[in-house]
């Protein structure tokens, strides 16, 4: 069963690392066709809390256009996807407190590498830099806690850019060798982009910056239908998972990627398409002779 966990600097407030209530959802703004593949999305009843909660009119909460429309597009997104069964909730992210405090330790061991090669160049007690990408020790902890759930449930959660470089700069020098980081996901993700449906899930209105919005004659248009646009869309996606050649072009990846990344994470996403048109030939050639 393929899984993908809701990770973000929330996957660590129930150990009390940071209040900070961030959630990662760049693996479903920039890649929806993920929905058509994956069986379920891991998310722990914190995070859900989070997730599920209306922010939009408590006070000392931010009143900026898009902060309030991503969370309620993903409330309402993550509402649906859990009404489908797409959702797996679980009790907790299962990090004790001999977890915590080792994760802790190993990121700042892993500071202290960094910084005595001279990756690390800038450092004001808070923030950390590697060029012009920016982390602090709650978002590093949650990252290294991500990587341990990961391990331990078989699931898969979306790296972001920072997070990427940090990786790729940190895991090569421990390793003393080049290590291809997240390769896997990479050629994936283009293969589906390739093949499924085009999507467009996200009305534009979601990404335009609040003074534009704000001198628009249809502002208020836009800020009553986009849900509603959003939801219809959604389920449209939803509906295509049932589709018999989306089925059995997913049992195909999977196959394919349970042999080709079993041992070697350098696949290329050439290769990948190549195999996965043989492989579809093959079926098709099947089918013609019944």
């Amino acid at each position: 069963m393929k899984k993908i966990f809701q990770t973000g600097l929330a996957f660590g407030y129930e150990n009390g690392v940071c209040e900070v209530c961030n959630l990662n959802y760049s693996w479903l703004f920039n890649t929806p066709s993920t929905l058509l593949w994956v069986d379920k999305v891991v998310v722990t009843k914190p995070v859900w809390e989070i997730i599920t909660k209306d922010y939009a009119h408590e006070d000392g909460v931010t009143d900026k256009k898009n902060n309030i429309i991503v969370q309620r597009t993903m409330k309402m997104v993550y509402e649906i996807l859990k009404s489908v069964g797409m959702i797996e909730l679980v009790d907790s992210n299962g990090i004790s407190e001999e977890d915590k405090a080792l994760i802790y330790k190993q990121v700042e061991s892993d500071i202290e590498l960094l910084s005595s090669v001279d990756i690390i160049k800038d450092n004001n007690d808070h923030l950390f830099y590697i060029g012009t990408e920016s982390y602090c020790i709650p978002s590093l902890w949650t990252l290294y806690a991500s990587l341990l759930y990961s391990r331990r449930t078989m699931s898969n959660f979306s790296l972001e850019d920072n997070e990427l470089t940090y990786l790729r700069t940190l895991i090569p020098i421990k390793q003393g060798k080049e290590v291809p980081v997240s390769r896997k996901a990479s050629a994936i993700n283009n293969v589906l982009e390739m093949y499924l449906p085009e999507l467009r899930l996200w009305p534009e209105y979601m990404f335009v910056k609040q003074e534009t919005c704000d001198t628009c004659s249809k502002l208020a248009v836009c800020d009553d239908k986009y849900l509603n646009t959003i939801e219809k869309r959604l389920f449209k996606l939803l509906e295509q998972r049932e589709h018999d050649e989306i089925i059995e072009f997913c049992q195909i990846l999977d196959s394919i990627c349970e042999e080709s990344f079993k041992d070697d994470y350098e696949v290329d996403t050439n290769d990948l398409v190549r195999e996965l048109n043989v492989r579809r030939v093959k079926v098709q050639h099947k089918l013609n002779q019944v």
